[in-house]
């Protein structure tokens, strides 16, 4: 029993030893430290070497800039490659072009179509105004003629006219066939109107249209005159002769001009041609037919 208690103490003691030991050189240690530091101060040498750190991570600035120039420098970056890429066209490039082109034909078909459709469907809504006919002059009973010129409203919807011109005069024949005999009136090409009447000068053309009314304008024939004014005197009866010979036509020709009532809408042409005179050798010259140029005959 006493040998173990003695062990245990002389164990004990050993174990406790180093610390005093530790404690007693950190001591000294640190008494030699501030020894070196008081002497440092009391003698300052002029030029002191440079302590280099002991973090070797802890370098100034320019100096990580240098390393990293001479990293980059000894290790460039690789160069980037681009893989080339071929502009030849194969089938399926010259399909999408054919494909592109064929709609855009097909599409300016339809909005050709379309704008035939609506202009079909705007032609079937709108009015004409059709010149139906000339009445015969009346040779023995008026000394200055006047020959009624008739229209109508073909149509649905109101008109009113806005200009207008018409000419009755006698022209000169001139032979289209010289085997078959056949005269016409020797009128140009274009037609000659003169100033158009409109409806400042003449208001009283231009009430409103309804649809299938009839009207009539009555001019006056420029150049002839059965009957001279205050005597018996027949002086256009050379020409009435001449007319039923085919040496003469008596011509009536003009053109209304229209819209309708209710709008701004586009003007519209109504243009007529009536010979009266003998054609044909064995014609008759006794009626008002439509004749003259093609010019002289349209609508719009």
């Amino acid at each position: 029993m006493k040998y173990l208690v003695l062990a245990v103490f002389f164990v004990a003691m050993q174990a406790s030893q180093p610390a005093p030991r530790e404690a007693a050189q950190n001591h000294s240690a640190e008494n030699k430290k501030q020894s070196n530091s008081r002497r440092a101060d009391e003698n300052p040498t002029p030029n002191r070497s440079v302590v280099q750190p002991d973090n070797p991570q802890a370098t100034t600035p320019n100096a990580t800039k240098r390393d990293d120039h001479k990293i980059a420098s000894a290790d460039p970056p690789e160069p980037i490659s681009v893989k080339p890429v071929s502009v030849a066209k194969d089938i399926w490039d010259y399909f999408a072009i054919g494909a592109t082109v064929v709609l855009t034909v097909i599409t300016l078909i339809l909005a050709i179509l379309a704008k035939i459709s609506a202009d079909i469907a705007s032609n079937a809504q709108r009015s004409w105004v059709i010149c139906t006919g000339v009445e015969n002059p009346d040779f023995k009973n008026a000394w200055i003629q006047r020959i009624p010129c008739k229209f109508k409203v073909y149509g649905s919807r109101p008109i009113r006219i806005v200009e207008s011109n018409f000419r009755v005069r006698l022209v000169n024949a001139r032979i289209t066939d010289e085997r078959k005999g056949i005269r016409e009136p020797d009128l140009p090409r274009t037609p000659d109107y003169s100033k158009p009447d409109t409806l400042e000068n003449q208001p009283e053309m231009g009430p409103i249209r309804a649809p299938e009314e009839e009207f009539e304008a009555v001019p006056v024939l420029e150049s002839m005159f059965l009957y001279e004014a205050g005597t018996d005197k027949i002086s256009g009866a050379e020409n009435v002769a001449a007319i039923k010979e085919g040496k003469k036509f008596l011509c009536a020709y003009g053109f209304v001009r229209y819209r309708e009532a209710y709008s701004r809408s586009k003007r519209r042409e109504t243009r007529f041609c009536y010979v009266y005179g003998k054609r044909y050798p064995l014609g008759r010259s006794d009626e008002f037919i439509t004749g003259g140029p093609p010019s002289y005959n349209e609508a719009t």
